[in-house]
């Protein structure tokens, strides 16, 4: 009868052999990607700004819920007043 190997021990197999042929089984495929949003180098203290877009897309969203909410009115209105 064969004993199955938890799924545990066959990483801490697979690691040690990684740690034999000198590579580190915990650093990781690819390194980070720096997009320019963090702090430090030439994009400290300034930052990006996305104020203006934001505001904009909320005056949208606002104008369409106005708007919206217009025409149910005037339908609600429409009804009563038997038009």
């Amino acid at each position: 009868m064969s004993q199955e190997k938890l799924k545990s021990e066959k990483i801490r197999e697979k690691n040690d052999s990684l740690r034999k042929k000198g590579k580190d089984p915990l650093k990781g495929w690819t390194p980070l990607v720096h997009h320019g949003f963090g702090v430090g180098g030439s994009a400290s203290g300034r930052g990006i700004d996305t104020m203006g877009a934001a505001i904009e897309d909320q005056k949208i969203s606002r104008r369409k819920y106005i708007n919206d909410r217009n025409k149910k009115k005037r339908l609600i209105q429409s009804t009563w007043c038997g038009n």
